[in-house]
């Protein structure tokens, strides 16, 4: 692994739940040698392995509560129109708007800001690296409008949300722009990895990508096709770095893929969606704790 892997958030992130496991499997093992439920470390060792993995994920998940309540607290700050402070983050409610010509999404044919698409294997529904003929996205400049003025957004973010597309419209559409596009080779795993999530990671609007992965098929009617767009007027939250100088939202070294966490929607509805996954990472952080906990204890018995 080169140097710029270990730079990437990602990678520290990765491993710091690696350590998190580590640890967890020696308290674990120390714990049984102590009770006497294994005379032999080795098999207090097997034992805290296998149920730590569970109470690793577990403790992962009691952590991740602390991410999503601050990000509840940031659009009730945005709700109460708390100033923003320069260079942390924040969240912006607003409305999406742009100067400037509007874009065309590749299949629908609507008229959007910014837009992201994929052309899939037959019968395919779910996204799957393998499993793509053509995918990329163009991204316009843009803001949010806020009732204190706009913000712009000057670092990526990922798409809203998928919407399978197959009008023959639709078909229609995709064939001229696979046949009217310019397609550059899909990224492959290996030494560029790193580089290629660099890039990803630190671009800032306007951007355009168009990738062709695997030979390409014989009819795009035999594809499945899949689209996401942000229209203008749209209502989202932007979570992300807070550039007072620039009134923006810029890149951000600690996020690990997207410096901006985009959500479509009205901050009520963020709102509900962020006290579910609380609801969601406290139930499952206690049934992965209590397995692993069960699995540790009986494991070798």
């Amino acid at each position: 692994m080169d140097a710029t892997a270990w730079k990437q958030p990602l990678v520290r992130g990765c491993l710091g739940a690696l350590l998190l496991y580590a640890a967890v499997v020696v308290v674990l093992t120390a714990v049984l040698l102590a009770a006497g439920a294994h005379r032999e470390v080795m098999d207090a060792l097997l034992a805290s392995a296998i149920g730590g993995a569970a109470l690793t994920f577990g403790l992962l998940y009691w952590w991740g509560i602390r991410a999503v309540s601050a990000e509840a607290r940031l659009v009730r700050q945005a709700l109460r129109e708390v100033p923003r402070v320069d260079g942390q983050r924040v969240a912006v409610i607003g409305t999406i708007e742009f100067e400037g010509v509007p874009l065309q999404a590749p299949f629908s044919g609507r008229e959007c800001i910014a837009y992201w698409y994929e052309t899939l294997r037959p019968r395919r529904t779910q996204s799957g690296f393998d499993h793509h003929f053509f995918f990329g996205w163009r991204i316009a400049p843009l803001a949010v409008r806020t009732p204190g003025g706009d913000v712009h957004l000057f670092a990526s973010f990922d798409k809203p949300g998928w919407e399978t597309r197959t009008e023959d419209t639709d078909y229609a559409n995709a064939n001229d722009y696979v046949g009217t596009t310019a397609f550059s080779p899909a990224p492959e795993l290996g030494p560029a990895t790193w580089g290629d999530l660099e890039e990803l990671r630190t671009q800032v609007p306007p951007v355009r990508a168009d990738y062709a992965k695997n030979p390409p098929a014989p009819d795009i009617r035999t594809l499945t096709l899949r689209e996401s767009r942000l229209e203008r007027g749209s209502a989202v939250c932007a979570f992300g770095r807070y550039s007072a100088a620039r009134e923006a939202l810029v890149p951000d070294p600690s996020a690990p893929v997207f410096a901006i966490d985009l959500r479509a929607g009205e901050p009520g509805n963020v709102l509900r969606d962020l006290r579910s996954r609380v609801t969601l990472y406290l139930v499952m952080g206690a049934v992965c704790s209590v397995i692993g906990l069960f699995v540790a204890a009986v494991a070798g018995h």
